[in-house]
């Protein structure tokens, strides 16, 4: 929203000299420039290109869950597929971060969840 001119002098005119609200509203303007400035950075542009906009694993669990229980109760579906992003980053980071493994551990979380919810593991 701030990235609009005329929305952003509103905010500054409201927010600038404020005595209780206008540090916090220019540390926040800050943090906001910093962010863009690092989505925007060609490293960021390098992962999105990656994984070609598909969605971070997280929500993976309870698709895949779902979807297992769709092709149980249904024979006709017998193949699905799914697109996963986050790699790229999981694959740089080498198991130096603890969050390097969080995407491979939420698509190991979603398969547990299809398979029981196949009747795999009954």
């Amino acid at each position: 929203m701030l990235e609009r001119p005329a929305l952003a002098s509103a905010f500054d005119q409201l927010y600038m000299g404020h005595e209780r609200f206008g540090q916090a509203y220019m540390e926040g303007r800050e943090a906001h420039k910093e962010v863009r400035a690092a989505a925007s950075s060609p490293m960021m542009a390098e992962m999105q290109a990656a994984d070609g906009g598909a969605p971070l694993p997280y929500g993976f669990p309870d698709d895949a869950a779902r979807l297992a229980t769709l092709m149980r109760n249904d024979p006709n579906i017998q193949l699905a597929f799914f697109a996963l992003g986050g790699w790229g980053y999981a694959c740089g980071a080498g198991g130096r971060h603890r969050a390097a493994g969080e995407p491979a551990g939420a698509a190991g979380t979603g398969l547990v969840r299809a398979g029981a919810a196949a009747g795999a593991f009954v």
